[in-house]
């Protein structure tokens, strides 16, 4: 599925584009720990995870110039349940997540990828006309976020969860990207290149108050509101590499908080409102899972020294990841927990598995 900003045809595994190269200032450096270290966060609940790991994977052997279609498909994190997300697949399909018992899904082949929602009740398409990526479901589950090229290069829409009239939000001739919610849902954090560079804005829920966060030339994307909404993390490389940045909804507080010789992706806030997730890739495409405190710089890694890990999810229970692994020589869905322990892997390394999300079932998120 393609990403707008990176003009990927799916989302894969351990692909990274550089966001620019400016020369580095002169602040200090963040503090690294590869072992535990003051200031970690605590592991938090102790309840079993119930729900459905959704992920992409693809026949085994298969030829590079005509490879098999890539399958969404779902486990559960024990390794039991094993299954198509579909039973027939027209196309490319991507999970994007969901709760109370609803999934988001884009669907299709290039040109003609469609979002659709999935229920109990079956498939249904949330909207006609144009192609859709990237839908995130706003936290009181009313409404869905997208991009849409329908009728423009790449605006940012909304739709209610149920289906029903399309609300475009974004309308100039260049590209909205990377929506993201704030968790009250009164604003919306998102990416654009309206002025010629990938900036950060912000604006009300319905579009209203577009406010730019950032000016400088090397991008900013892929912004994540904290838990209390507080700040936004995102990612630049305006320093040289891809680094964990945040600033507050209001343009102030800048900060880039990982200033280091890897390129940050994937980055999700921890319920403590101060430690960022991420994957972080070296020079030699080889990535670990890591941790920042957004209030000391202070960054630890959760994946050993020799470890290729890419894509972490935290699950409900606040103690456990999910994450994709190379160890065994090809991309498969592992799990730990926070603090870097008990490495398992969900799946035999048989075939390449990627993009994990996460789906409670009805009980577990109504």
């Amino acid at each position: 599925m393609p990403h707008p900003s990176r003009h990927l045809a799916l989302p894969a595994l351990l692909v990274v584009g550089a966001v620019g190269c400016t020369p580095a200032s002169q602040e200090a450096s963040p503090r690294h720990d590869t072992e535990g270290a003051a200031g970690a966060p605590a592991e938090a609940g102790t309840s079993p995870v119930e729900g459905w790991i959704h992920f992409l994977e693809r026949e085994p052997g298969t030829d590079p110039e005509a490879p098999a279609p890539v399958r969404a498909m779902r486990v559960r994190l024990d390794g039991s349940g094993l299954a198509p997300l579909l039973p027939d697949e027209a196309g490319d399909t991507v999970s994007y997540g969901g709760r109370g018992g609803m999934t988001l899904l884009v669907r299709g082949t290039p040109g003609a990828y469609q979002l659709l929602r999935m229920d109990a009740r079956g498939l249904h398409p949330l909207v006609e006309g144009g192609e859709s990526w990237n839908p995130v479901l706003s936290p009181d589950g009313r409404w869905v976020l997208f991009e849409s090229s329908r009728e423009s290069f790449r605006d940012l829409y909304l739709v209610p969860a149920e289906g029903g009239p399309v609300r475009r939000l974004t309308a100039n001739r260049e590209g909205n990207f990377d929506p993201a919610w704030s968790p009250d849902g009164r604003t919306i954090a998102f990416s654009s290149s309206r002025h010629m560079q990938l900036d950060l804005f912000v604006m009300d829920a319905d579009g209203s108050h577009q406010r730019r966060l950032t000016t400088h030339p090397g991008d900013s994307i892929k912004p994540v509101f904290s838990p209390r909404g507080d700040r936004i993390a995102f990612i630049s490389g305006r320093d040289g590499h891809d680094d964990v940045f945040i600033v507050r909804p209001d343009g102030t507080g800048l900060l880039n908080l990982t200033r280091s010789d890897f390129d940050a992706r994937h980055l999700s806030w921890l319920p403590d409102g101060r430690h960022i997730l991420f994957a972080a890739r070296d020079g030699d495409a080889r990535g670990r899972i890591a941790l920042v405190d957004a209030d000391s710089r202070r960054l630890r890694y959760l994946s050993p020294e020799d470890a290729n890990d890419d894509s972490p999810i935290l699950l409900p229970d606040g103690k456990t990841l999910v994450f994709v692994s190379m160890q065994g020589g090809i991309p498969n869905l592992w799990r730990m927990t926070l603090t870097g322990k008990g490495r398992t892997a969900i799946l035999p390394p048989d075939r390449p598995r990627w993009w994990p999300r996460f789906v409670p079932t009805p009980e577990d998120n109504p």
